[in-house]
C-alpha cells in the first residue's frame, strides 16, 4: 500500500499518516497515546481552581477599583491584581494544567 509514519501531534495525541504515490494521506483518526502526567492529579486540580478563582478576583479588582478608590491608588490596585493574576496563570500554565471535563 505505501509507507506508514506516526507523527506525534499537540500533546498526548498522535495522527497516523500513510504517504501513497508521493502524497501524504491521514490513514487514521487521531488517536490518543499512553501518556502519564508528571505533575500529579491532585496538584494540578489545585492549581485549576486556583487559577479559576485569582482570575475572577482580579477581574474583580481591576474592574471595581475605580469606582471605589481614588484614580491613584486605583492604578497600582489594578497593576498589582494583574501581576498577581498573571503570575498564577504562568505557574499553572508551567504545569500543564488544562480543563478535562472527560477526567470527572
Amino acid at each position: 500500500m505505501g509507507d506508514t509514519l506516526d507523527t506525534v501531534g499537540l500533546h498526548n495525541f498522535s495522527i497516523r499518516f500513510t504517504i501513497i504515490k508521493g502524497e501524504m494521506i491521514m490513514s487514521h483518526a487521531i488517536v490518543p497515546n499512553e501518556y502519564t502526567p508528571v505533575i500529579p492529579d491532585k496538584i494540578r486540580t489545585i492549581a485549576y481552581f486556583t487559577t479559576v478563582i485569582v482570575s475572577a478576583l482580579t477581574l474583580g479588582i481591576t474592574l471595581l477599583a475605580p469606582v471605589w478608590l481614588n484614580p491613584e491608588l486605583a492604578a497600582q490596585v489594578k497593576e498589582t491584581a494583574t501581576i498577581l493574576g498573571s503570575t498564577v496563570a504562568l505557574i499553572t500554565g508551567a504545569l500543564g494544567v488544562a480543563y478535562r471535563p472527560t477526567k470527572w
